[in-house]
């Protein structure tokens, strides 16, 4: 345990009016949190909506299903070469007349198509995927079949975790840091990186380009005002930084 304080207890989330901290003892008193992206818990938010309506969307005079997997990386963060958060009503709208041409051309997928039509279904999609789908069960329209993301890891472990890490607390850490607020004893912060594609890079980062324990950043991190301690959890890995620059890593160990 990197606190090193067993006595740690759940508090109660009624206990003030306001934020309250998670875990609390004589000693410290510790903030958890989630990281996530805005941009990709919007996107993933309406995409699940948009296929609890309807996994195809109708599109009049399409006689083929067009299995769609839009790029999602742009949301998550990370490098791509579209800018923005993908926009699925864009993608509803617009996306059917292109299909119908490339029907109208006995083209089948998005990839062969002549270029000016295909960076027009590739600027909706950002990238992604687009061809038709065989299948007697499903009827002729855009057929929503998940979406696809990449990331990128630096190899270096200070721009690859710390600078993330560095990113959140300056961009996300104020509801952190009201939890902490008034708090006695050491304030420590929590960060739980997702298991999802949005939290690949960070954790597979820890995990297998720097999984040597004794690796960590040379740069400090600029902890927010009534936080004394950070620590990032990504997979079986977490790391601690206090100032003025102590870096700490641990292997976690699960009970089974």
């Amino acid at each position: 345990m990197l606190l090193g304080d067993d006595a740690l207890e759940r508090v109660c989330e009624n206990e003030r009016p306001g934020p309250v901290v998670d875990y609390r003892s004589t000693k410290t008193a510790v903030e958890v949190k989630a990281v996530k992206h805005g941009q990709f818990e919007q996107l993933r938010a309406t995409y699940t909506k948009k296929i609890e309506d309807d996994v195809v969307l109708p599109v009049s005079g399409l006689r083929k299903t067009w299995f769609v997997m839009p790029d999602a990386t742009a949301a998550t963060g990370e490098r791509s070469a579209y800018n923005g958060t993908l926009s699925l009503q864009k993608l509803e709208i617009r996306l059917g007349p292109l299909l119908l041409e490339l029907e109208r051309q006995g083209i089948d997928d998005a990839l062969t198509a002549p270029r000016q039509l295909q960076w027009q279904i590739a600027a909706l999609l950002h990238g992604g995927s687009c061809s038709t789908f065989e299948s007697s069960e499903i009827g002729p329209g855009i057929l929503l079949a998940g979406y696809l993301a990449g990331h990128s890891r630096p190899l270096n472990i200070d721009r690859a975790v710390r600078d993330r890490i560095q990113n959140w607390l300056d961009t996300n850490s104020s509801n952190m840091v009201a939890s902490l607020y008034e708090e006695a004893g050491v304030r420590c912060g929590v960060l739980v990186i997702p298991q999802t594609i949005d939290g690949f890079s960070l954790t597979r980062s820890l995990t297998e380009d720097f999984k040597d324990l004794r690796i960590v950043p040379a740069e400090p991190l600029s902890l927010p005002n009534g936080v004394d301690t950070v620590i990032t959890v990504a997979g079986d890995h977490a790391i601690q930084f206090t100032p003025p620059n102590r870096w700490t890593r641990i292997e976690l160990h699960h009970d089974i």
